[in-house]
Parts: structure tokens; sequence; C-alpha cells
């Protein structure tokens, strides 16, 4: 689903479209989008068993949905945002040798852009159906997870191409130090990750219901891949931004790459936290919220400082 709106959206660039109808096609997807969000988000009947649990009442959650919801619909806004300023400037740079790559990462900033919101409106959707049909329950964890899965990955797979493509531009392939170091840093993280699932075996059926074997070849390996193409692209765009003239250019390819190391990290965050769900279940309210506010600031800054960069990159350009 992502993948094909990707195209669609890529073909609609290529037809010469003028800017302003592109930037309004983006607005009315996101626009609807946040209603499709806030719709299943709000307007069903809060859950008992939650309501009896955290000694809220049913006002009270709607109001502590909508706290969360605003921070979520700005993050989407901006990663929109992010994806429209690189695209925008992937097209004035078009002619140039390194004008296709940074196509494929506007691609990968798109997947991200879809993917945040059609994820959570899928979740949204198979969470309400699972509350009205308690055998459903399994199946919409083990959608919800595989979905929470591709849309990054198909971002990353598109970033990985683009900077892949942009140091072999710049011959400023990173060198067998930085290469190791990524790789070491991934088989870490990954053991730890690798850990936290064998530790919370008896709790797989909360986070996954799949068996430990379905968990590790199914989920841990393709996320354990896609965080290896994440911070191996920020490297490599790191070092396409030492070989770039200017200081503002340097800068901005700089903020880009920190940004999409960040989504990486976060992205790590969440997974870590994923595998602890028993102990999650197990906070009062305010510990909670206080978790899923802190989790959304991280995200959204690493959104910000995506979009930073692809701002002043635009700018630069329409000077």
């Amino acid at each position: 689903m992502v993948y094909s709106i990707i195209r669609r959206a890529d073909s609609t660039l290529k037809t010469g479209a003028p800017y302003v109808r592109v930037k309004s096609k983006i607005f009315y997807w996101y626009a609807l989008f946040v209603l499709m969000y806030v719709g299943l988000t709000l307007l069903p009947a809060p859950d008992a068993k939650m309501l009896a649990k955290y000694h809220v009442s049913a006002t009270g959650l709607r109001l502590l949905d909508f706290t969360l919801i605003v921070p979520i619909v700005v993050i989407w806004l901006i990663a929109f945002y992010g994806y429209n300023k690189l695209h925008a400037y992937s097209q004035l740079i078009k002619n140039n040798k390194d004008g296709k790559q940074v196509l494929k990462l506007s691609h990968g900033l798109l997947a991200f852009a879809v993917g945040l919101p059609l994820s959570s409106i899928f979740g949204a959707t198979l969470s309400l159906i699972a509350l009205h049909h308690k055998s459903f329950t399994a199946g919409a964890t083990i959608i919800s997870n595989y979905t929470g899965l591709l849309y990054p990955l198909i971002a990353f797979i598109f970033i990985s191409m683009g900077a892949r493509g942009l140091s072999e531009i710049s011959k400023s392939r990173p060198s067998a130090h930085a290469l190791n170091l990524v790789v070491l840093t991934v088989i870490i993280i990954g053991v730890v990750f690798c850990n936290l699932i064998a530790r919370a075996h008896h709790n797989l059926h909360i986070a996954y219901h799949l068996s430990y074997s379905l968990v590790m070849l199914t989920l841990a390996i393709p996320y354990m891949y896609m965080w290896f193409l994440g911070l191996y692209a920020a490297v490599e765009i790191y070092l396409y931004s030492r070989k770039v003239a200017g200081i503002v250019y340097r800068r901005s390819w700089n903020q880009l790459a920190l940004g999409l190391g960040s989504i990486i990290l976060v992205s790590i965050l969440l997974e870590y936290l994923n595998t602890l769900s028993g102990w999650l279940t197990s906070l009062s309210l305010p510990g909670l919220l206080l978790l899923l506010y802190v989790l959304l600031l991280l995200f959204a800054s690493a959104f910000i400082v995506v979009a930073l960069g692809t701002k002043k990159l635009m700018k630069i350009e329409e000077v």
C-alpha cells in the first residue's frame, strides 16, 4: 500500500503539475488521514476495562486521547513537510547528477509521511474490531506489528539507495573503520533486542502473539536489517555532506543525516519497549502518559531535524 502511493505521488509530480497543486494534494492527503484517525480514536465508546483500570471517566479518557492525538498529527505534518521540501529540491536539481539520488531520498521520506498515518489508522481500526470481537485480538496484534515494520523498512530501503548513489557520485564511500563501527553497533543493539525478546518469552503473547522463533525470524531480523540500512545511510549522507561546496550546504546535509540517524534510534527504543509490554501494562496512568509524551517528543525532534535540513536545501536553491 505504501509503495503504491509512493509511485502514484511520483507519477503525479512528473506530469509537470505546478508546485502549488502538488502541495495541495499533499495537504488533502494529510487532512484525510487526520480526520480518519481522530474519528477512529475519539468516536467509539471507550473500553470499560480501561476506564476501570485507570480510574478515569469516559470524558477524561477522551481528553487524554486528545493530548496524544495532537502531537501525533503534528509529527505527521512535519513528515509531510520534510518530504515536500526535499522533493521540491530534487526537482530543482533534477538535471544534476545527484538529482536522481535525492529523489530516492524523498521517496523514503514519503514512505514515512504516508506510512505513519496509515499504520496508525490501520492499528486503530484493528483495535476497534478487536474490542468488539475478542477472538481477533491476536490477529490484530500480529497485523499491526507487521504493518509497523513495513513502512519504515520501505522508507530506509529508498533512503539507503539514495545515500549509496550520493556516496558513489562524491566518491566518499565509508571507510572500513566506519563500516565496522556501524556493523558492531547494530550487532550490539541486535543482541540486546534479542535478549529482551528471550527474557520476555512468557509475555510474547501480549506483545506479538507469535512463537519465539517466528518473532526472531520475521520481526527481529528485518528490524536489525532496517537499523543497519538506516545507520549506514546516515553515515553515507554525512560523508557526502563533507564533499559538497558551501558551509550552508554542508550543514543542511548534516542535519538530514542527524535526523535520519535519530529516527533509527527512536525506532530502536520503541521496539525495545515493545518487548516490555508486560511491564508497560503495569505502569500507572501518569507513568504511562509520561513515557508516551517523551517518546512523541523524541520522535517529533527527529523529524524536525530532518525537516529543517530539507528546508535549508530548498532555500539555498531558491536563492
